[in-house]
């Protein structure tokens, strides 16, 4: 895991990109809790001090990921005049134990402000 907190330090933003293929196990909020609690796959702590708060995870796979890819313009925060791409979701990101971030289900995704995926459990509301 990189040293991310050390990079935020020094004025650095670090992002968090995606290199492997997305399961309902291994989702993006498998990701930004591997981020603020440091857990590796076998529950080791790795690098306590280069953990992140969940605001700043957010940032790291939003905002700033945005910027990264050169279309903080259009995408990365909701905005006017932004694409309104955005995630419904089950439980609260910034309340759930730390522990359960990666348990956390996407119900409904808009892209461009129109819905783009919708889960099973949607459907029958």
């Amino acid at each position: 895991m990189s040293p991310v907190n050390s990079i935020l330090k020094t004025g650095g933003k670090a992002v968090i990109e995606l290199d492997h293929h997305l399961t309902d196990e291994r989702n993006v909020f498998f990701d930004l809790q591997t981020w603020v609690t440091r857990k590796g796959p076998e529950g080791k702590v790795i690098g306590p001090n280069e953990r992140v708060d969940r605001v700043t995870a957010l940032k790291m796979i939003m905002r700033w990921a945005a910027e990264y890819v050169l279309r903080e313009n259009v995408l990365g925060s909701l905005e006017v005049g932004k694409w309104a791409d955005m995630i419904v979701v089950d439980k609260e990101y910034l309340t759930v134990p730390e522990e359960q971030i990666k348990d956390i289900k996407v119900l409904l995704t808009l892209v461009g402000g129109k819905a783009a995926y919708s889960a099973p459990e949607m459907a029958a509301n």
